[in-house]
């Protein structure tokens, strides 16, 4: 993988993943506060549509310069099922960004690594420890915490949890995908699939953006683009159960731009509740690493 002009070469492996896993936190914040401020004038399956639309025109030159080879797709059933999944899922993360504070949809969006642990156990016959599970139980126990039922679950919340579990059930599918598809194909036709699948739904809600909404929507597309390729970086330099954790600064940076754009206040249950599920995460993760 080419290295980036900006960090030193002398850079433990480590250490650099961990700063490509903040450079992702901070992309992937700023793109869920961009969606926030476009959900105030757009409803989120125009903005959904628009994400997958660009980040597929972002996309294109560098799955052409892999080749035709590289795009045939192997497994086409699991190829739709992983764009329709994805789709659901983007639906859920940006109806819950609209209607929860940034905070709020942040803290619940890390449940993912709690329902991929179930999923590894039902799916994919994974052993997991006594350990796991109460890190899992905590975890959860964090989701009631931020959700705060006794004043009454917001369907928002419900609509987030859902989101991260098809989130999680789409690392399975990537497990299965990337055994025999390249990862051009795998992205190729995750980005059309979703593009196509979010349109006509968009179409019933269609407000038609100016030249400054249209900015705003390529910039969301590209900002996660970017996002996702920091990501990739990450796990590529260092190992997972080191710089995982960086990804959870999210929840700080969110919390910033949440009162500085939008002027919410993270409240005390949003602090406890995402440190009960976040240290969880940790503790699993570094569990499965045999740390």
């Amino acid at each position: 993988m080419p290295r980036a002009p900006f960090l030193p070469d002398d850079l433990p492996p480590n250490v650099r993943g961990a700063l490509w896993m903040l450079l992702a936190a901070v992309l992937f914040s700023s793109m869920e506060a961009l969606v926030k401020q476009l959900s105030l004038s757009f409803h989120f399956f125009e903005i959904a549509f628009f994400r997958a639309f660009f980040g597929l025109l972002w996309i294109l030159p560098f799955v052409v310069r892999n080749g035709r080879a590289a795009l045939v797709p192997r497994s086409p059933g699991l190829h739709v099922l992983r764009g329709v999944i994805g789709t659901a899922a983007m639906w859920c993360a940006y109806y819950a960004i609209a209607h929860l504070s940034l905070a709020d949809a942040t803290a619940l969006s890390f449940t993912r690594s709690l329902f991929l642990t179930l999923l590894g156990v039902l799916l994919l016959q994974e052993r997991v420890g006594v350990r796991q599970w109460l890190a899992t139980t905590i975890g959860f126990i964090g989701v009631l915490v931020v959700s705060r039922p006794g004043d009454g679950i917001e369907w928002a919340t419900v609509v987030a949890l859902l989101g991260a579990l098809l989130v999680a059930a789409i690392s399975v599918l990537l497990k299965k995908l990337a055994a025999n598809n390249t990862t051009a194909s795998i992205t190729f036709y995750a980005s059309l699939i979703m593009t196509v699948t979010t349109f006509i739904p968009a179409i019933t809600v269609w407000q038609t953006p100016d030249l400054v909404a249209l900015a705003q929507f390529a910039a969301i597309a590209a900002i996660g683009t970017a996002a996702q390729v920091c990501l990739v970086r990450a796990m590529y330099h260092g190992e997972a159960s080191v710089v995982a954790p960086f990804d959870y600064l999210r929840l700080l940076i969110a919390i910033a731009y949440g009162y500085l754009l939008f002027g919410n206040v993270a409240g005390l249950h949003t602090l406890l509740g995402g440190g009960l599920i976040i240290a969880s995460t940790i503790w699993a993760t570094r569990k499965a690493a045999g740390k």
